[in-house]
């Protein structure tokens, strides 16, 4: 499942090669898809846990069955256009091997100077870093220190899920109407401000912390793949793809280790102030970067 979402997460990338040009308004539409795996998939994994035994068996197989329906959709991506595009990365590829370009280290170095890659990696690696921390987190603190019923616990998660996604709807509609540096501040404000109100420590300010960091990580993650995707020449867009996706994967990894840690040492109010931590420093790279710009 772990190789099947990585690969996953470059469908993004392909909308925004089809559509040059366009790239902040064809990844916004690629990651708004994610509303439907919100609202359904809590309900098709609680429904289809039961029919089968072992209990959960059905829901392997349910997850198998979605795959099977991708790969009947991905058969029916244009071939020609993606084939073209493919070729024309190696043919470049080859004539940097023959010293026409430049080596893969250094289009690494030129990539990390770069204002608005590194906007891009702060970006994707703070949202999905608070994100995860807070998503692995606050169903410890729900159950062990607030006791929180597991409907509470179910409807807190299902809450956060429909934060992540439901905002993708919007993304293609901000492109046109905002700035990126706008979007980004409001993201920040929006994580940070859910954090503060988590504060509180009762399961209904948890319960909005989750939705809040949903919210932020949907335009962070959104904005950030826009800025990476276009901060980079077509020939460095195989090096680059790949040191960029690993921000985000870097800031989900991390998160997910680091929330039991901190919610065993010291418990809800550290989490959340990590969280806010990552996200406060975040901006200020931006701030910074954009300013330098």
């Amino acid at each position: 499942m772990g190789i099947y979402q990585a690969i996953a997460n470059y469908y993004r990338y392909v909308a925004a090669d089809l559509f040059p040009g366009h790239e902040n308004r064809a990844v916004s539409i690629v990651l708004s898809a994610g509303v439907a795996a919100a609202v359904a998939g809590p309900v098709l994994a609680t429904v289809a846990a039961t029919i089968m035994t072992p209990k959960y068996a059905g829901s392997y197989l349910l997850v198998s069955a979605l795959a099977a329906c991708a790969f009947l959709t991905l058969l029916g991506l244009p071939r020609g256009v993606a084939t073209v595009g493919i070729v024309d990365s190696q043919a470049r590829g080859q004539l940097s091997d023959k010293g026409e370009g430049v080596g893969i280290m250094t289009m690494i170095r030129h990539l990390l100077l770069r204002p608005k890659f590194i906007m891009g990696a702060s970006v994707c690696f703070s949202g999905c870093f608070a994100m995860a921390l807070i998503m692995s987190g606050a169903p410890l603190v729900l159950e062990k220190d607030l006791h929180a019923s597991d409907s509470f616990r179910a409807v807190a998660m299902q809450t956060h899920m429909i934060g992540m996604y439901f905002p993708m709807l919007f993304l293609p509609l901000m492109v046109d109407r905002f700035s990126q540096v706008s979007q980004i501040v409001v993201a920040f404000s929006v994580g940070i401000g859910g954090m503060a109100i988590g504060a509180i420590n009762s399961p209904l300010a948890v319960l909005f912390s989750l939705l809040a960091i949903g919210v932020a990580w949907a335009v962070l993650y959104g904005v950030g793949s826009s800025l990476l995707t276009t901060s980079y020449s077509a020939d460095e867009r195989s090096v680059a793809r790949g040191v960029g996706e690993l921000f985000p994967v870097a800031g989900l990894a991390l998160g997910s280790l680091l929330a039991a840690v901190i919610v065993s040492a010291g418990g809800w109010y550290p989490l959340i102030a990590t969280a806010a931590a990552a996200m406060a420093g975040a901006w200020l790279v931006v701030g910074r970067l954009h300013k330098a710009e």
